[in-house]
Parts: structure tokens; C-alpha cells; sequence
């Protein structure tokens, strides 16, 4: 992996707040244990999961109804502080308000999230190494939160930690590597979709995995309350490696195979309930926390890829999760009857219908992706067959226009040589001129012609190069082809000048350029 500043802040604050959400989630549920009933705790998990969905859904709303810079930084400090001191009234108190701020906890690192994932979203667009940054910061916080939960005891303690993470989190947002955390990033292309096909099929593939997951997620939750087993014990540790497994491979072809890795390892869902007996309760856990690693990361990086391109990437970013948090609220309580029913036979029957879903669409995504690569490949091959059908043609007229010219030329000189027989020494060599002159200039406009012909390709091969967004391509196109200011560039495009100076600014980074010289020699020494 390439370890820069930007990839390594980019894990901390994914790693903090992974670390802060995964604590303040099983605190939550062992409180609910201890303070109101162990038959309360899948009540209290669907409540918690519901306000994490919810904090997601209400910072979109934030991001969509508050422009000021100001108020969205207030906004999120405020969930920091409310997140904070709802952690320490859940330790703290055991009267009727501990769970309700546990939950106001829950909610406020929803909110949190969405802004994380959102930031994240935009300072990883076309990143190589999505993958890995995501699985080596969340295997840290997987790591860290078994260190803290085993190792550490104490509610001070365990408050104090998670404090310096909610800070840790405000701190690297508040020192944003881009101006999108708290301005709006700059759109993809002129007119991004709102709701696109890509993040519609992400959205039904975590539902599926979701729907298969919550039946062993709600086994384990449930015979965790009842003191049989223990979610923070060593098998959690394979949580931890299933996302950083997943995470290197997710990256194989710029996640072109995450729909075929993710559906292979989520397989192994089958084989996690049918080893729900006491004997193999770890067994069990360590299968279900592996595949569980590459649910999440799916459940991440998919939408990390789309959120940047649509016109809502605060929405999309976090999409994988509002969708994994409202799913397992609505199925965990029917998985609890099926489990009661019909025991570890109904878990696997669910987990097979999922499974086969997901397959399913694992093929759908596969032939979608073959289908749209070979139209990719008949269009070039029809644009390639048309740009030469075109030049053929062109030359060929140029030509035969050239011919015809100097054959009614010749024809001319021949009668005024006949009719003016003194002076056709002298006329016959100015004609000769003449014939030169224009051949050149004939062949001036036919090197023009080529070499407009080829600045188009020129242009597109150096925005591939540079990984250039569809719109920063034409602001770039601009620059190459008129002069003027600033103010008079962006006024053509129809945007603001602070706007076209972002872009510019996105191309200089690119490009390694510092000036509109220095690309536009950059440009043409390519």
C-alpha cells in the first residue's frame, strides 16, 4: 500500500471512529443486560440500531438545508459533546434515562458516521487502496476494542477512552485534508444522477447479506445477554482479520470483483449456525465474525465508490449503513421467533434463502458489467471506424479538389499560352508559382485538419492519465483553447469563479502544475 500523510490521517479517523461506535454499542447492550432484563437486549439493540440509521438520515438533511460553514461545524461538535455525555450517563445512572442515552449516544455517532463516510467518500475517490485503508483502520479498532473490553476494567475508564476517541474524531475533521468536509464537494460531472443503478444494487445486496446476518447476529446477541457466551472474547479477533483479509482483496482490479469476493465469503454463513452449539459456540462466532469482515467492508467501500459521482454524496456515503441498521432492526425480532420455532434449523434455511440471493445478483452484477464492457468496446470500435471512414474520406475529396484545380489551371495556362504567344515565358513561370503556393497551402489545411483531429484523443488520453473528472476535463479543454480571466473562463461554463478556481486548483494537484502556464506547457510537452 502507498503510505502517505493523506492514507494515514484517512485511517486514523476511520480507525477512531470505528473504535468509539463498536465500544459504545456493546456498552450499550451489556448495560441493557444489567439493568433491565436479559430479554431486553435484542429491544435495546434494534432501538440502538435504529437511532445509528437515523443520525445518518438527519445529517444528510443537515447537509442538505444548511449551507454556512459555521453551523455545520457547530452542528457537528454539538453531537460530539451530547454523544459524550450520553456514554456517561449510560455508565453512570441506572434509572429509566441510562438506556434512552445510550441510545442518544448511538444516535449522535450515526450522525458522526455520516459525516466521516462522507469525507471519506470524497477524499478516496479513484484511491487504489480503498480497500486496505478501510480494513487496516478497522482492524485496529476491532483490536483496540478487545483490549479494551478484556484488559481494562472500570466505567471511568472506559469512558475516558472513549472520549479521547470522539475527540481524536473532531480533530481530524476539524483539519479536513479538502474543503468538501464542511463545503460542498465539487460534482463529479455536470449533472450527476441522484439515485444511480450502482448504488440501488449495493443497497439490495446489503439488504440480502443484512437479512441472512441478522438471524446469527440475534443467536449470539441473545445468548451473549444470557451469559453463555461472550462477544468481546478472543473470537472476536477474527472480526478483526475477515476486514483486513477483505480489504486487500476487495482492492484486486480497483474493486472491479467486490460483488464475486463478497457473495463467495458470505457463504460461509451456512456454515455458522449449524455450529451454534454449546461445544462450538466459538467455532461459530469465529466463522460468523470472518464473513462478517467482508459484509462490512461491502457494505462500505461499495458505496464509497458511488456516493463521489452522484448529487448527493453525503446520502450515498453512508447508504451501506443506513440500509444495515433499519434491515436488522425490522428481521431481528422475526428472527427471534424463527429461532424459537424452529431453532438452528430455521437459521440456516434463512441463511441459505440469503445466500442464494445473493449469488443471484452477484451473477446479475457479472453479466451487467460484461454487457456494458463489450458496448464500452463495439462503441470505441465504431468511433475508431468513423473518426477513419472520416479521414479517408476527407483526404480523398482534398484530393480530388486538388486535382481538379490544377487540371482547370493547366487548362488555362494552355489557352493563354496559346492566345498570348509573347508572353507565355513569363506568365507560364508566374502560374508555376501560383500552382506552388497553393499546393502548400493545400497541405497547411490538410496538417491543420490532422492535427485538430488528433487533439481531441490528446485531450482524452491526458484526463485518463491524470485521472481528470468529466468536468474538470472541460474546464481544462477551456483553458487550452481561449485566454481570459478567471471571471471570464467560468462565466462560459456557467459556474462561479470560486468554483472554477476549485477545479483548477483539483488539476494543478493532478498534474503536478502550480500555474495555467505551467499546465498548459505541461500539457503540450506531454
Amino acid at each position: 500500500m502507498n503510505i502517505t500523510y493523506k492514507n494515514c490521517r484517512l485511517a486514523c479517523l476511520f480507525a477512531f471512529y470505528t473504535f468509539a461506535f463498536l465500544l459504545t454499542e456493546i456498552t450499550v447492550n451489556m448495560r441493557a443486560a444489567v439493568l433491565w432484563s436479559e430479554s431486553s437486549v435484542l429491544g435495546v439493540y434494534a432501538g440502538g440500531l435504529v437511532c445509528t440509521g437515523s443520525g445518518y438520515i438527519v445529517y444528510t438533511f443537515v447537509q442538505r438545508n444548511i449551507t454556512n460553514e459555521k453551523y455545520r461545524k457547530f452542528a457537528l461538535l454539538m453531537a460530539s459533546i451530547v454523544a459524550t455525555m450520553g456514554i456517561g450517563v449510560l455508565l453512570f445512572t441506572s434509572g429509566t434515562i441510562a438506556i434512552p442515552a445510550g441510545w442518544l449516544a448511538l444516535f449522535c455517532m450515526g450522525f458522526l458516521a455520516a459525516a466521516i463516510y462522507y469525507y471519506m467518500s470524497c477524499a478516496l475517490l479513484n484511491n487504489n487502496y480503498t480497500g486496505r485503508i478501510i480494513g487496516i483502520s478497522m482492524f485496529l479498532a476491532v483490536v483496540l476494542q478487545y483490549a479494551v473490553m478484556n484488559f481494562f476494567k472500570g466505567e471511568i475508564l472506559i469512558l475516558m477512552v472513549l472520549s479521547l476517541s470522539v475527540a481524536g474524531i473532531c480533530s481530524l475533521i476539524w483539519n479536513p485534508l479538502g474543503d468538501w468536509c464542511f463545503e460542498d464537494a465539487l460534482p463529479y460531472e455536470q449533472n450527476p444522477p441522484t439515485v444511480p443503478q450502482a448504488g440501488i444494487v449495493a443497497a439490495i445486496m446489503v439488504a440480502l447479506m443484512t437479512f441472512g446476518f441478522a438471524f446469527s447476529d440475534e443467536c449470539v446477541t441473545f445468548l451473549d445477554s444470557k451469559g453463555e457466551l461472550n462477544v468481546a472474547a478472543w473470537p472476536r479477533l477474527f472480526y478483526g482479520a475477515g476486514l483486513l483479509i477483505a480489504g486487500y482483496l476487495v482492492d484486486i482490479g480497483k474493486r472491479r470483483y467486490i460483488y464475486m469476493i463478497t457473495g463467495i465469503a458470505f457463504s460461509l454463513a451456512l456454515l455458522s449456525p449449524a455450529l451454534l452449539v454449546p461445544k462450538f459456540y466459538n467455532a461459530s462466532m469465529s466463522v460468523m465474525y470472518l464473513y462478517s469482515g467482508f459484509y462490512v467492508m461491502f457494505l462500505t467501500t461499495a458505496f464509497f465508490d458511488v456516493a463521489p459521482k452522484t448529487a448527493e454524496p453525503w446520502l450515498w456515503a453512508g447508504m451501506g449503513r443506513i440500509v444495515r441498521s433499519f434491515t436488522t432492526a425490522a428481521v431481528i425480532f422475526s428472527a427471534d421467533l424463527v429461532m424459537s420455532r424452529f431453532g438452528i434449523w430455521g437459521v440456516i434455511f434463512a441463511n441459505a434463502l440469503a445466500t442464494i440471493g445473493i449469488l443471484l445478483l452477484v451473477a446479475y452484477v457479472n453479466e451487467q458489467r460484461r454487457q456494458a464492457e463489450t458496448k464500452k468496446l463495439v462503441k470505441e470500435n465504431e468511433i475508431r471506424i468513423a473518426r477513419m471512414d472520416a479521414v479517408a474520406k476527407e483526404e480523398l475529396e482534398l484530393a480530388v479538389s486538388v486535382v481538379r484545380q490544377e487540371a482547370l489551371k493547366a487548362e488555362e495556362r494552355a489557352q493563354q499560352r496559346f492566345d498570348m504567344a509573347q508572353s507565355t515565358a513569363r506568365k507560364a513561370l508566374m502560374e508555376l508559382e501560383e500552382a506552388r503556393n497553393a499546393l502548400d497551402n493545400s497541405r497547411a489545411q490538410v496538417q491543420a485538419l490532422q492535427e485538430s483531429q488528433d487533439k481531441a484523443p490528446k485531450l482524452q488520453n491526458f484526463a485518463e492519465l491524470h485521472e481528470l473528472t468529466p468536468r474538470e476535463k472541460e474546464v481544462l479543454e477551456l483553458i487550452l483553447s481561449k485566454e481570459g480571466t478567471g471571471k471570464e473562463l467560468a462565466k462560459e461554463l456557467l459556474i462561479s469563479e470560486r468554483v472554477f478556481q476549485r477545479y483548477l486548483t483539483s488539476i494543478y494537484d493532478k498534474t503536478g502544475t502550480n500555474s495555467r502556464i505551467g499546465l498548459i506547457l505541461y500539457y503540450y510537452g506531454q
